[in-house]
Formats: C-alpha cells, structure tokens, sequence
C-alpha cells in the first residue's frame, strides 16, 4: 500500500468578515479536496497537548511518535535542513532577519519577505564585519548561515536566554520583547543592527517600496536531543518532499531521505507541480511513504494576507488533485491524509493551539459522508484524536480496525 500526507501549513484558522464569517478552508474553491474528504473520514486532531509551544516542529514531531517533552531546539533542527549539522550539545536559536520601524514596532517576522539569496548576502556581509566577529567570539556565540531571513545562532554550552518568535509580536512594540539574558547578545543584535540599516541591499529594498531586513532576531533557541528514528515507527521507506529547514531537518534527522525541488519557496510563488512530480516519481521508485508539505498558507497567514492564503489553499487542492490522480494510476491500494499541522489565524497571525481539520481517504473504503474539509464540518462529526493517532490510521494494516 503507498502512503501520501500532504500537510498544508497553517492552513486552519478562523472565522473573518472577509469570509463573510467563514474560515480560509470554507471560503477557499478547492473541489478536490472536498471531494476527496467526502469520501473520507473527517474529523479533528488534538496535535499537542496543553503547554507546548504550537509551531511546525512541534506538531510535526508530535505527529511523527516523537516524545514532546525531550526536543531538540528549532535551531538544532533547521541546520540539519540546511546542512550545517548543529552539535547536540551546543546551545542554538533560529535567528530570523526582521522588519522593524523607527519607532520600534515589528512589522515582518520575515525581512519584508526577503529572497533566499539576499538573506544569504546579508548575513554573510555581516560576518566579514571586523566588530560583530569580535564580539561574536568575546561572547562565545557564532552565526550560522541559512538562506532568506532563516539563520542560526549557536553558542557552546548551556546559557539561558528568554525569547518570543517575532511572528508572535506583529505589528507590537517590540522593547518588552526583546530576548533577555545573554552575555553580550544584545550587543549583538545592535551593532548588526546599525550594518544591516546602511548595508546597499536594503537602501535599494527601500526605493522599491520593500521593508528593510533590518534587525537580527534570536528565538526557540535551546539543546539538541535525540529522536526516534522513523524505522522504528514504521517499516515503510519514506520521502520527504518540502522546502523550508525546519521540516526537512526533522525528516533528515529521522532518517526520511530528502528531496531537493527545484523552484520551491516556502511561500505562495512555489513551484508546486515539482513538488507533486517528485512525491509521485517516489512513489514509482520504492518509496510508500511520502511527506508533502505547503508552507505558504502558513506564510500569508503571518503577513495577514487573507487572498493570499485562499490561493494557498487553492494551491493545495491542485496538489491533492494532482496526487490524487498520480495514485490513481499506480493501480494499487493507497491512502491519502490531508491536514493542517496547526491553525494559524488572520486575526491574530500567529499560531493557536486548535485541534485542526483532518481527513484520511483510501480508495478502498470510500465512506461518501458527504461533508467538506474544513474546521465546521470536521467538528460536526465529534471525531476527535491525538495527533500521534493520526500516523496510526494512516499505516494501519488493510481490513484491520484504524484507516477507514
């Protein structure tokens, strides 16, 4: 039997007046997708329990049998996606390059949107600057270089410092925010921000109309830790098909081989048809257990762009129709899951900690319930599990309880 999960990050939320009162996923045209969950099971999914911080890396490793209490920092796990390996004692932080105005409020989590190669460039002029690498060392801290606004900062050794993601911190002031503790780290922070504000790939962001990335941001930092590889949840061969670190770090490091997609972005101009082509070229190639993962509901999400993420979403109904037809013509036994890793409203953009809409089909045991994917519907059939359940109904043997 082939196994896909297509994951549409963030792409659960609330309802908003431009919906008319309905939520993304009742709004959005995605005919595929509701056909599919009509012949499904629909429900909700508790991914974390109370007190986790809800992210991808959370509930992704929730989802994937990990054990919740012992994780590696989101550091740790997006330089595995980078491929700069994060020693599992060293301390580390996802170090994100953000838009912040004069006045002091965050206006982009994300630089202003800013592209995967300016983000490099950025970040590896700052490194040639003399000062920063000065007290980078004095502090005992090094930058570790990713690409747009997603980096890495990493110290050896245990240091205790308190930190907000800046997706959580839109639009505020953000000097109660700013991450405390730290020797030096601070001074840091300033003097990369004074090279940022004058460096000429921002003065030229700034005569396009674009924000400036402008500060340096540490959050999620802490440890790494061991996880559970995927063969020993599941003796299936799995692929990984996803553009941003943090997903494909878990996938490495659980040991799910990688695919490298061209033209994919993490965010609404992706080039999702070779996504799907190289789900379905793993499919033809052994593998029966393949990740999909859309990042850019999550994305239009955070940037408060409601038409941006229906075309997310419309996105993710041609991916599902697209998959949908490539198991088609294996001729086979499949199933298809189709799921948000965690809501993400408009209204707040930030992440919330719902149980998310979910469907399971499988083309051997239609249900024709009848019902659409989105959060009303899956809450209307009172069925609900944790989110490590969710993998168990997704790999449960054919003809035993579980699946459909």
């Amino acid at each position: 039997m082939k196994r896909v999960l297509l994951i549409g990050d963030g792409a659960s939320g609330w309802p908003l007046p431009e919906y008319a009162g309905r939520t993304a996923l009742q709004a959005a045209k995605k005919p595929y997708l509701d056909r599919l969950c009509s012949a499904g099971r629909l429900g909700l999914a508790q991914i974390l329990p109370p007190g986790v911080s809800v992210g991808t890396d959370t509930a992704l490793l929730a989802l994937l049998g990990q054990d919740i209490a012992h994780l590696p920092s989101r550091a740790h796990l997006e330089g595995a996606g980078m491929g700069n390996r994060i020693d599992v004692a060293d301390w580390a932080w996802r170090l994100n390059l953000v838009s912040i105005s004069a006045s002091g409020k965050m206006l982009s989590h994300s630089g202003g949107d800013i592209s995967p190669q300016a983000g490099r460039q950025l970040v590896e002029d700052l490194l040639l600057d003399t000062k920063l690498h000065a007290l980078l060392e004095k502090f005992n801290f090094r930058l570790a270089v990713g690409s747009g606004f997603r980096h890495q900062l990493v110290r050896k050794g245990k240091v205790e410092i308190t930190t907000i993601p800046p997706h959580d911190i839109l639009g505020k002031q953000v000097e109660k925010y700013w991450p405390v503790g730290g020797a030096g780290l601070r001074d840091i922070m300033t003097h990369a921000h004074l090279l940022l504000q004058r460096h000429p790939l921002n003065h030229q962001r700034l005569k396009e109309g674009k924000l400036p990335a402008n500060y340096i941001w540490p959050w999620g930092g802490g440890p790494g830790a061991p996880l559970k590889p995927f063969s020993l949840l599941s003796a299936h061969r799995g692929l990984c098909v996803a553009h941003v670190p943090v997903v494909k770090g878990i996938a490495s490091l659980l040991g799910l081989t990688v695919a490298n997609v061209p033209g994919s972005t993490g965010d609404i101009h992706t080039n999702w048809q070779a996504k799907v082509k190289a789900a379905l070229t793993g499919l033809c190639s052994g593998y029966d257990f393949i990740l999909v993962h859309l990042e850019a509901p999550d994305e239009c999400s955070h940037r408060g762009d409601w038409r941006g993420k229906i075309k997310a979403l419309e996105i993710l109904d041609a991916m599902a129709r697209a998959l949908h037809l490539g198991l088609e013509k294996t001729g086979g036994h499949y199933r298809l899951l189709v799921m948000s890793d965690h809501a993400t409203p408009l209204a707040t953009r930030t992440h919330a900690p719902d149980p998310i809409p979910f469907f399971l089909y499988d083309n051997h045991s239609e249900l024709a319930h009848g019902r659409a994917y989105h959060e009303i519907a899956a809450a209307a059939t009172n069925y609900q599990v944790g989110g490590q359940e969710l993998l168990k109904l997704l790999f449960s043997p054919p003809g035993e309880k579980g699946g459909l």
